[in-house]
């Protein structure tokens, strides 16, 4: 691929994005025990910038899947791959790593 599928602004402006949108107490909330826990969420990137076929590769549980395919749908207007010069439809991945913390 020449290009990979981006987020507007790039890397950064991805990663402010994921930490004003993403709830990080989710697991907490739903029960998780203290410990890491990891999900990685695979969707596509299609020609004209939208997403689709958003879906869990893992899931730990505790709602976090749910949590980061909530964000993930949240992002509108992608810049698509490109291959050529021409524009496609490209996967992306994502990892998202939760932390429960043991309570005070």
């Amino acid at each position: 691929m020449d290009i990979e599928a981006g987020f507007p602004g790039g890397d950064s402006a991805w990663r402010i994005f994921l930490r004003k949108n993403l709830n990080p107490s989710v697991l907490a909330d739903n029960g998780a025990k203290p410990g890491t826990y990891k999900v990685i969420v695979r969707f596509i990137v299609s020609k004209d910038g939208s997403i689709s076929d958003i879906y869990c590769v893992d899931d730990p549980g505790y709602g976090s899947c749910e949590e980061a395919i909530r964000v993930i749908k949240k992002t509108r207007n992608w810049i698509p791959a490109l291959v050529n010069g021409n524009k496609v439809n490209a996967y992306r991945s994502q990892p998202f790593t939760y932390v429960v913390e043991k309570p005070f």
